[in-house]
């Protein structure tokens, strides 16, 4: 196994404590990076029953208690999926999760703490994937865990395809957001590591490039302010953006405003809103 986490149980050093920064950043756990942590995948070397999680970081939160980072440092396959022979399909659940019970081995890195858990679901002509309250009825009180998957298996299956599994990582919460940031500028790049609401004060056509830094799932917001001159216009620089709102021209009267907003919904394929404008 290659995966770890941070485990305490030395005196001067309380798991607490240790935990205490991931603990009160994030509010809800999941992964930082959508496009790959943890994604699951059929078994690269052959597919049979088993799936494989790639490379990278999910953060473990369950109600109030600690957060742990787990580190998936090399793809982790994940077996013991069971037959189905019911004459029915059947989805099972995919869980990451903290053995808190476990005792950390002596170097303190915490390999043997993370582990990966199948709870098998009900057969059914539609079937129904486990609930939480199934997952954590195996899990016990107080383990911390994340779904990364589920897989619908067809009776009679011999192996797991890509087709069979459906993603259902999230993005992690934080508890901090970002301040609101305000540009004055005619070309403007959004870097998500830096804010994900912006207020952009112009004197001439704008040109709004698309994101950096940015990963799937996550929403930001442009307010583009006109100066005292008005009637200056908007160039959207995306190279794949969906409009969701019919009408998302710019307000373009003097010093008027006009609120958009944004998610990257695929790699590079972005929707658009208009919030509200001045009229």
């Amino acid at each position: 196994m290659s995966a770890y986490t941070k485990r305490g149980g030395v005196t001067n050093h309380p798991e607490e404590t240790m935990l205490q920064e991931f603990t009160d950043l994030i509010r809800v756990g999941g992964v930082m990076k959508l496009a790959t942590a943890a994604k699951a995948s059929e078994k690269a070397a052959g597919a049979d029953m088993s799936v494989d999680l790639a490379v990278g970081s999910v953060y473990l939160k369950r109600g109030g208690g600690s957060c742990y980072p787990v580190r998936i440092a090399s793809i982790e396959n994940v077996s013991g999926f069971s037959a189905n022979t019911s004459g029915n399909p059947r989805t099972d659940a995919v869980v990451v999760y903290n053995d808190l019970v476990m005792t950390p081995n002596s170097t303190g890195e915490g390999a043997d703490v993370p582990k990966f858990l199948i709870v098998e679901g009900t057969p059914a002509a539609s079937p129904q994937a486990p609930s939480d309250s199934d997952i954590e009825a195996e899990l016990g009180a107080s383990d911390p865990y994340e779904r990364v998957c589920n897989v619908t298996i067809p009776d009679q299956t011999t192996a797991i395809t890509d087709a069979m599994i459906t993603d259902t990582r999230r993005v992690v919460r934080m508890a901090i957001p970002r301040k609101l940031e305000t540009v004055q500028s005619n070309n403007f790049t959004p870097t998500l590591n830096d804010s994900a609401e912006w207020i952009v004060e112009i004197s001439g056509n704008v040109t709004i490039n698309e994101p950096t830094d940015n990963e799937i799932g996550e929403w930001f917001t442009i307010k583009i302010v006109q100066d005292a001159t008005g009637g200056r216009t908007v160039t959207w620089n995306f190279t794949d953006l969906d409009w969701l709102s019919p009408d998302y021209s710019i307000a373009d009267g003097a010093n008027e405003v006009t609120t958009y907003a944004f998610r990257e919904y695929e790699a590079g394929k972005f929707e658009g809103y208009l919030v509200g404008k001045t009229y």
